[in-house]
């Protein structure tokens, strides 16, 4: 099986329904390494995807590149014969998803308890990939508990095959790229390309301070015909930019990233902010967008060499030699922000199992 043959998902269902698992993945029943597997792992900043109209709601694709972000998200697998959850509530779905996908998987006899604490700047909705890290994480957690024998690609495809949103405590067809699995599987900067698959990699030793900075937009998060209307003008706009971008990112970004200079990475984001599936976003905020876009044009007027918005936002990256600058920038207009590092490892560099 592959990405192209994956069933249709109705509109809502319990978490552990539609789990896809091809016949041939299934492993045969395998020793666990210990009773529980415990680290953390990090978000995921997606700078932008290629082509919106290369992926729907339960069809992954449409490819992306951007990068991992250390932060304080633990997660504690331990084997159990229930199920507990400790952790956010509205994250729940997910989790049981997670789960039901390894029970098949790895032809578990008996279940996990979960624990998850994640970093107070993560929240759903907000650019961070919340659903998506958690799917990821765990999922690659539970593949280290015995012994890892899945691919990191293999894993990537039953997160990718199952992914879900949250709805009011059941799930339903999320939007997904591939990129928060790549991130976990590889580390760094990554570039992913239709049906998730992996094409780049490059570990961002170099980078900086990561300044996340969240807006304070009041609006309701996107949902439902939002949702539609949104994807409907990244349909469009993308029909135009597409071409563009995927220049902008094999001739601009790529070459910028590998020679680690700040500054020819800031411009190739800058230049992807106004064109596009980014464009369409910020739309969606109807008038929060012109406060979006004047957050951004002063950061750069700063001389702060990177800034863009993750995915739907409304959280910010923000990237310079020039800490203080970016520090300075943000407190002064009231800002909350977070600093972080590049999650340059595998999540596998920050597991153990006992």
């Amino acid at each position: 099986m592959n990405l192209k043959e994956l069933p249709e998902l109705p509109s809502k269902f319990r978490p552990d329904e539609y789990i896809t698992v091809p016949e041939q993945m299934i492993k045969e029943e395998i020793s666990p390494l210990g009773n529980t597997v415990s680290g953390t792992f990090p978000c995921r900043i997606h700078i932008t995807p290629i082509d919106c109209n290369r992926f729907a709601y339960g069809r992954p694709g449409g490819g992306g590149i951007g990068f991992g972000v250390l932060s304080t998200n633990e997660l504690k697998l331990a084997l159990s014969n229930s199920f507990g959850y400790e952790g956010p509530q509205l994250y729940r779905p997910i989790v049981h998803r997670a789960l039901a996908v390894a029970k098949k998987a790895f032809n578990l006899n008996n279940t996990l308890n979960v624990v998850l604490n994640l970093s107070p700047e993560v929240s759903p909705h907000s650019g961070l990939g919340s659903n998506a890290i958690i799917m990821s994480g765990i999922l690659f957690a539970v593949n280290a508990l015995f012994k890892r024998p899945f691919t990191d690609e293999e894993i990537r495809f039953l997160v990718a095959a199952n992914f879900a949103e949250n709805d009011d405590g059941i799930s339903c067809p999320g939007l997904e790229t591939g990129l928060a699995s790549a991130i976990m599987a590889y580390g760094g900067f990554n570039l992913v390309g239709d049906r998730i698959h992996h094409i780049w990699q490059n570990p961002a030793l170099y980078m900086p301070d990561i300044h996340l900075a969240k807006l304070d937009i009041s609006r309701k998060k996107f949902s439902g015909s939002e949702d539609d209307a949104m994807l409907v003008r990244s349909l469009r706009e993308d029909l135009d930019n597409r071409g563009i971008r995927s220049y902008e990112i094999l001739m601009d970004l790529i070459p910028a990233i590998a020679d680690g200079d700040l500054k020819a990475i800031g411009d190739a984001v800058w230049r992807i902010q106004f064109g596009g599936t980014h464009l369409s976003m910020i739309q969606a905020y109807g008038r929060h967008g012109s406060e979006m876009y004047e957050f951004i044009c002063n950061a750069r007027s700063a001389g702060i060499e990177i800034v863009g918005m993750s995915s739907v936002g409304p959280t910010f990256f923000l990237v310079s030699d020039r800490a203080e600058t970016v520090k300075s920038y943000l407190e002064h207009r009231g800002i909350t922000y977070y600093v972080r590092k590049a999650q340059s490892e595998p999540i596998y560099c920050q597991l153990e199992v006992k």
